[in-house]
């Protein structure tokens, strides 16, 4: 129950509040559900979904964090012949990353750019930002099911 976050979270929060922000784009992002002022901007119901989608995308400890690393897990401790499952799963685990990487990295500049310049995030973005998170964590999820 509550708003999910994690540490990077705290000093993003803290620097919006303070009217201050980073030369540079950290993973951390504005924890505007528990804020009483905040822009209509991020306030939106697709952003505010797409912020939370980005965190369970991009959080070490959030679903796709726990699905690779589960997945991993029973790859190295398989024991198939030639290690074939433990090949086959790294190699699904990489181009996971490689795709998980593309989409938060476009996620966190429009959620930055969002936070601290009032930069509106087109709805039809929005969704379709989330829809591919929440897809990147269910193949993570399928893979974690697989077992050798």
């Amino acid at each position: 129950a509550g708003t999910w976050t994690d540490h990077t979270d705290i000093r993003a929060t803290l620097l919006y509040l303070v009217g201050l922000h980073d030369d540079y784009i950290g993973d951390g992002r504005v924890i505007t559900e528990d804020l009483t002022k905040v822009p209509a901007v991020l306030k939106d119901k697709d952003v505010e979904a797409l912020a939370t989608a980005y965190k369970q995308l991009n959080s070490s400890v959030g679903q796709f964090g726990a699905a690779t690393l589960t997945a991993s897990t029973n790859a190295v401790e398989s024991a198939t012949a030639g290690d074939a499952f433990y090949q086959v799963t790294n190699q699904q685990l990489q181009t996971l990353e490689i795709q998980r990487d593309a989409l938060a990295n476009t996620i966190k500049d429009e959620l930055f750019n969002a936070e601290y310049f009032g930069a509106r995030i087109q709805n039809k973005t929005a969704t379709q930002q989330t829809s591919q998170a929440d897809a990147l964590i269910a193949q993570a999820t399928a893979l974690a099911a697989t077992h050798p």
